[in-house]
């Protein structure tokens, strides 16, 4: 029996929920009988899940890097785990990051050690990595101290992993600086993958949310992240502006939210737009599933978040999407859907998002065609992602029949 771990998935995130999804989807499409093992920062509250979970945290992470010097680190509430955890690190086949965006200056230098914290722990326990498609960089560190010394571990553990998929290209030149060999570009997991099944992750008691949504309807997908991004733009009569317009053509408005943290935004976006018969809020906390099932029912939507963008693209829906960061605009950029993007760092102009909303009522249905077609050549060209699970499945066949 082959034993995986994965790291930096979790639930609160929906996009987080659906990378594990499809890491679990894609293992156990090629191993009999696998064990999963997901490694998680807050605990899973879901029951009669196919796939087993931990919670860990950094200050774990540290003491079983100290090995018989932990007791300089004092153990953190996830303590209770750490001879567990230890006991699958030393039988486990490979560890698998799905960590979304964590190496980068914008979190602070403490975050990008944590990280690298991680390389150290699977090269200690001599376990095979792999660092699934996610976000990279900027390395722009305020302290010469800490670039110096994140530099060093970058040069150091950086080569560690058998590959290191970056999501965007920005990202993959910011690591090449430090590692080459192992470095690949990929589109984001989620995208590459089939949807998930839920008989996969889940046992028979699971129940689909069946959110059934109105006709010629649009969903407001925001990221509470807008607030601390933006420049000077006043976001909730933006938000009002895009409502109001939808609603003089007669579209009615799902707000829903694609993470934990946006919950109370969404609510601030509703009571600002004052039109409280008009639109609905879906404030229940759907799983990835749902969410996806809820956004493919849409004519399109205004997003915020990556993988609520990702889900879409997934379903042929197209969107308008208000932003911040490349990964919207490159993965908008494979899509040719580049002009629906709008930088909440720059002064967005709101005849501009108003003509813009305009167009997609008039072009969506073209759109959707432009995003079905753009796909099928992605996935034609794209297949690197599953070539490193075949050979994954390939290599550890190999070792059994060696061993036998």
């Amino acid at each position: 029996m082959r034993t995986f771990i994965i790291i930096g998935g979790h639930f609160r995130n929906k996009g987080a929920q659906a990378m594990l999804y499809a890491v679990i989807q894609e293992i156990k499409k090629r191993f009999a009988n696998p064990q999963i093992w997901a490694f998680v920062g807050s605990p899973i509250k879901e029951k009669n899940l196919k796939f087993n979970h931990l919670t860990w945290d950094n200050r774990l992470i540290k003491r079983l890097l100290l090995g018989k010097l932990k007791f300089l680190t004092k153990p953190s509430q996830n303590s209770i785990n750490e001879n567990q955890i230890e006991k699958i690190l030393k039988k486990a086949d490979i560890i698998l990051d799905i960590s979304g965006f964590a190496l980068s200056s914008q979190f602070g230098a403490r975050s990008s050690i944590n990280y690298l914290c991680r390389i150290a722990l699977a090269k200690k326990y001599n376990c095979e990595m792999v660092i699934l498609p996610q976000s990279f960089g900027p390395f722009n560190y305020e302290s010469f101290f800490d670039k110096v010394k994140i530099y060093t571990l970058m040069k150091w553990y950086l080569k560690y992993p058998k590959k290191i998929y970056a999501r965007e290209e920005q990202g993959y030149q910011d690591l090449a600086k430090f590692t080459s060999k192992n470095l690949e570009k990929s589109l984001d997991i989620v995208l590459l993958t089939e949807k998930p099944k839920p008989e996969i992750f889940m046992d028979c008691t699971y129940k689909k949310n069946v959110i059934k949504v109105i006709k010629k309807s649009v969903a407001i997908i925001p990221n509470s992240k807008l607030i601390e991004w933006n420049l000077n733009n006043d976001i909730f009569n933006l938000y009002t502006l895009i409502i109001n317009e939808l609603l003089i053509n007669g579209y009615n408005i799902y707000i829903l939210r694609h993470s934990y943290e946006d919950l109370e935004f969404c609510r601030d976006i509703y009571k600002y737009a004052n039109r409280p018969s008009q639109v609905t809020v879906l404030e229940g906390d759907y799983d990835c599933i749902t969410l996806c099932d809820i956004i493919s029912q849409m004519e399109f939507v205004v997003a915020s978040r990556y993988h609520s963008l990702v889900h879409a693209y997934k379903s042929n829906v197209p969107a308008i999407v208000i932003g911040w960061a490349e990964k919207y605009k490159e993965l908008m950029n494979y899509f040719n859907q580049n002009e629906y993007f709008f930088d909440i760092r720059t002064n967005i102009n709101s005849n501009e998002i108003i003509n813009s909303i305009k167009k997609m009522i008039n072009f969506s249905a073209e759109e959707s065609k432009t995003i079905f077609s753009s796909k099928r050549d992605i996935l034609d060209k794209n297949n690197s992602l599953s070539i490193t699970f075949d050979n994954m499945r390939s290599q550890y066949i190999s070792t059994d029949v060696n061993h036998t």
